[in-house]
């Protein structure tokens, strides 16, 4: 599949699945946006995994009041947060995570910013058909994906946004500011840009000790 066709299924999928609950397409992402947060499924790029045809699907939340960084800039709606979000997870862990009842065994915050993508945050998704070629196969899996047919993609791809579509709303609710922070401190490495984000939240939001 060309990732020109895998754009178009992109959107063909979110018509079917997130557009009804009001998600928004803009840019290649679908986005939830509130008077409070915006949501949103992202289909993550790198410049060397589109190479390889591979892209990590994420969905991430911020709230729209945080300003971020020394210009104390506030979030555009609809606009790209991978890795511009304080929090992030992948759409395969959210089912797991809402049905235990938020218990972290399933899901904890870990950071989109390094260079390895955690499984917590990203999945990796190669769409480009099955091609038996060692050295697509050793490129792929550089980026942590597997060398799978053109329609184990599709089907991948359709569950991620079914995820999305059954829990997405409810994790977001779930991440009120209070929570957002605790998960930054408890399970966060002490990073320059998650003391940024904590930062942040608390100069916004009253916010307990």
């Amino acid at each position: 599949m060309k990732s020109t066709d895998f754009d178009k299924l992109n959107f063909e999928l979110g018509q079917e699945f997130l557009a009804p609950l009001g998600y928004k397409y803009e840019k290649g992402n679908w986005h939830y946006l509130t008077d409070e947060w915006q949501l949103s499924f992202v289909l993550g790029k790198d410049k060397n995994a589109s190479h390889f045809q591979v892209k990590y699907l994420t969905v991430a939340l911020r709230h729209r009041e945080v300003p971020v960084g020394d210009m104390k800039i506030k979030l555009v709606p609809y606009s790209d947060i991978d890795r511009g979000s304080p929090i992030q997870i992948s759409p395969f862990k959210l089912g797991d995570f809402i049905e235990s009842e938020f218990d972290s065994k399933d899901w904890k915050y870990a950071n989109a910013m390094g260079n390895q993508r955690h499984e917590n945050t990203y999945y990796p998704l190669y769409y480009g058909g099955e091609e038996h070629n060692a050295e697509l196969r050793k490129g792929i899996e550089v980026f942590g994906a597997e060398l799978i047919s053109e329609d184990r993609s599709i089907n991948l791809l359709s569950k991620a946004m079914i995820e999305v579509e059954k829990y997405g709303i409810r994790w977001a609710d779930y991440l009120t500011p209070t929570e957002v922070v605790r998960q930054l401190r408890i399970n966060g490495e002490k990073l320059w840009v998650e003391n940024q984000w904590i930062d942040a939240y608390s100069e916004t939001f009253t916010l307990p000790r």
